[in-house]
């Protein structure tokens, strides 16, 4: 990954920091859904993943691989 990229994949870290939390608090009160902690930080993870794999479009990454270059 190319050092602006990871720049940017720091960015969007807070946003998904917030977006995952208020989705399950969503879940929780209005679909009456609960997940654990490891499930809830899979999610966060798996959402930054998705949002940075965007600017990924045309290379193969995969999750790990996303994970170490973070």
């Amino acid at each position: 990954a190319k050092e602006g990229d990871k720049e940017d994949w720091w960015k969007t870290i807070p946003a998904c920091i917030w977006w995952t939390p208020w989705r399950e608090r969503n879940d929780r009160c209005f679909e009456d859904q609960k997940i654990n902690i490891q499930k809830i930080k899979m999610k966060c993870i798996s959402l930054l993943f998705f949002w940075c794999k965007q600017e990924l479009v045309g290379r193969t990454v995969d999750l790990v691989d996303f994970k170490g270059n973070l």
